[in-house]
């Protein structure tokens, strides 16, 4: 299947892992094999549903995969930790942690002081960074403050 990698004038990507409430499907994603955009060519066939999305975001539009990759990972990557882009919706970046930054009580203070900095500083396609795991706000807030050294264990 080929397909251009993005709409609405390359401000929304086309390439995205979740589809909206009633949006119509009209091809199974076990009858493709094959995804082509003007970035490359994904091999789908045989795939687990972590490495079709991989696939798929590598032929992506640059400006929705690029600043993830080279500014984010590093910083997580010193933790022990991942992310991965779980979709891309109306210039909306929504991600998943992975290892150690799975589940951990930092997370939602790291897409705001590490993740979000970053993508917003790097690329005018995308307007926000969420976390689609996130962890109660009491404990976000007590995790803020151990980060801050506000307070000690």
């Amino acid at each position: 299947m080929a397909i251009g990698s993005t709409a609405k004038r390359g401000t929304v990507s086309k390439i995205v892992p979740f589809l909206d409430e009633g949006a119509a499907v009209t091809t199974s994603r076990t009858d493709v094999d094959y995804i082509v955009t003007e970035y490359g060519i994904a091999a789908l066939r045989g795939k687990s549903l972590r490495q079709r999305a991989s696939a798929l975001i590598k032929v992506a539009h640059p400006d929705f995969r690029a600043v993830l990759a080279e500014y984010v990972e590093p910083e997580l990557a010193k933790h022990g930790g991942s992310l991965y882009l779980a979709e891309i919706r109306n210039n909306i970046v929504y991600v998943k942690f992975t290892g150690h930054c799975s589940g951990c009580p930092s997370a939602k203070y790291t897409i705001e002081t590490i993740v979000k900095e970053e993508v917003l500083k790097h690329t005018d396609a995308v307007e926000d960074v969420r976390l689609i795991e996130e962890v109660s706000d009491e404990l976000y807030e007590f995790a803020k403050a151990l980060l801050q050294h506000k307070i000690e264990i």
